[in-house]
């Protein structure tokens, strides 16, 4: 969080605007202590806590570039300023620019060295540059000097849990916990080291926090949340946050009446938790399910006994009983990893129709399909491939290779094919990304899939191919893919492939290729 001050120093004529500015910021009322503000700088240019204090309300507004131009400005007028140059680090750091927020953090520190907000922001983008070693110790000398700091246990243990230290990522998860019982962010991350780990009779209760871990997210691309009220069932949402849909949730016991189950999380999670369905369908009169319209054929041929809708056709419906979101398929009915292997089979069938109409595009021979990144703007990079890693998986010898990329993909498959002279195939008549019918069938016709994390995986999964799946060490890596496994939980014909450490594909890739090489 950014550092509001304690109490402005403007002149003395300015003191009360000032304060009253500061009351503002605390309560949120960021536009009109902007309003307030912004004349007083006019006549005051040279005062710097003003300036910085613009910049902060900025930051507040969600505008790090604009914040960034009013810190500077007060940082021209005194760089040793210590708050400015903190949320400076800041601004800088949500705009993905990490190795510039540490420079402007450790001028904080310099400038006061127990300034623990700028500790704890410069251990977080630390962890966002893989210095783990680093941002633990930030971390750690924030809790010297406040032990009972929740956002520095929390942000230590997503330090530790990046070098697969995870019981000690736990205990910290558990003590900010105890500290600030109601802190998303720590009952969120214990949820996922829980989930990890595959403690999953204490992981799913924590999974509910995930809607409040995720709200600012979640209020721009979820049209069922608001936020406020608390709904009631067995798996119970935080206080804070509700569902738009007037529904009681499900808790799992057989009923006649229909029950109405909405998508949340990425397309990957929505094939994912698909795979409950129908054991929920069993135990309902009726089951409906809204979900992404690129998915509708696809669920619609796999689950004949299930109405598959759109949001806009379930918002003119009222004749559903019970609700419930996806991800709370996975406490009903995945209580321990027993109940995962009882029910790991392939689920989804592509349209053999489909299937037949690429094979004349396709080349003759195995054929080996690939994904190779994600452009995911958090976590994307951690879990792509680049050129060097993909020219060492075309050294895999027998192979046809298929491209299941999203994406504009041709510079580098054209790049590949001059050094390699391997060609990956490229299917124009398939949009890997929208047309999610003609990838599924795309998938079918490969004898195996070589991916990293990204839907294709989930996808190709749950049709029962083959799947070489490529993970990274720390960061990028979910909760799914178990830690301490070698196989896929979910899919019954998934390998995993993990990095040892940060950022090392090569090595992950030659066990792919020797695996290959094998087959």
């Amino acid at each position: 969080m950014p550092t509001i001050p304690a109490r402005g120093k403007a002149a003395n004529a300015a003191k009360n605007s000032m304060d009253e500015v500061l009351r503002l910021a605390r309560r949120g009322a960021y536009a009109e202590a902007r309003a307030l503000l912004e004349p007083l700088i006019a006549r005051h240019p040279g005062d710097v806590e003003a300036l910085q204090l613009l910049g902060v309300i900025t930051l507040q507004q969600g505008r790090p570039d604009l914040a960034e131009a009013e810190l500077r400005r007060a940082l021209a007028l005194n760089p040793a300023h210590a708050i400015a140059n903190s949320n400076l680090g800041l601004a800088l750091s949500q705009m993905n620019r990490d190795a510039e927020a540490v420079e402007h953090y450790d001028r904080a520190i310099a400038a006061d060295p127990q300034y623990i907000d700028a500790l704890v922001n410069r251990g977080v983008a630390l962890n966002k540059l893989k210095r783990y070693d680093e941002a633990i110790a930030s971390q750690r000398r924030a809790l010297e000097l406040r032990p009972e700091h929740a956002g520095a246990l929390s942000n230590l243990g997503m330090a530790l849990a990046n070098l697969n230290r995870h019981a000690e990522a736990i205990a910290c998860y558990e003590e900010a916990r105890r500290i600030e019982p109601q802190s998303a962010a720590a009952q969120h991350n214990l949820g996922n080291a829980l989930l990890l780990t595959g403690e999953f009779a204490r992981g799913w209760p924590q999974f509910a926090w995930r809607w409040l871990a995720n709200l600012p997210r979640l209020a721009a691309e979820q049209p069922f949340w608001l936020g406020n009220d608390r709904q009631h069932g067995r798996f119970d949402l935080p206080h804070g946050v509700r569902c738009a849909i007037n529904l009681p949730f499900w808790d799992g016991r057989a009923t006649p009446d229909a029950l109405l189950v909405w998508p949340e999380k990425g397309l990957g999670e929505l094939i994912m938790f698909a795979s409950m369905l129908e054991e929920a369908r069993a135990r309902v009169g009726r089951l409906t399910l809204i979900t992404d319209p690129r998915l509708i054929p696809l669920f619609q041929r796999s689950f004949p006994q299930i109405e598959v809708i759109t949001l806009d056709a379930a918002q003119r419906r009222s004749d559903f009983r019970w609700q419930l979101p996806m991800g709370d398929l996975c406490g009903l009915f995945r209580p321990c990893a027993a109940d995962f292997l009882r029910q790991r089979r392939a689920y989804l069938r592509a349209d053999p129709q489909r299937v037949a109409a690429l094979q004349p595009e396709l080349p003759a021979g195995r054929r080996c399909g690939l994904a190779w990144f994600s452009k995911n703007v958090l976590i994307g990079s951690h879990k792509s491939l680049g050129p060097e890693p993909i020219r060492r998986l075309l050294g895999a010898a027998g192979w046809q290779f298929v491209d299941l990329q999203y994406g504009d993909t041709r510079e580098i498959r054209e790049e590949l094919r001059r050094d390699t002279g391997v060609a990956i195939t490229r299917v124009d008549s398939v949009d890997n990304f929208h047309d999610i019918e003609g990838l599924a069938a795309l998938i079918d016709s490969c004898d195996l899939v070589v991916t990293v994390s990204t839907a294709t995986a989930h996808l190709a999964g749950a049709l029962g191919k083959k799947v070489f799946l490529m993970l990274p060490h720390g960061q990028g890596r979910f909760w799914y893919w178990q830690a301490e496994r070698d196989d896929a939980l979910w899919y019954p014909n998934v390998r995993l492939f993990r990095q040892s450490q940060a950022g090392d594909w090569m090595a992950v890739v030659k066990q792919v290729v020797a695996a290959l090489d094998g087959l």
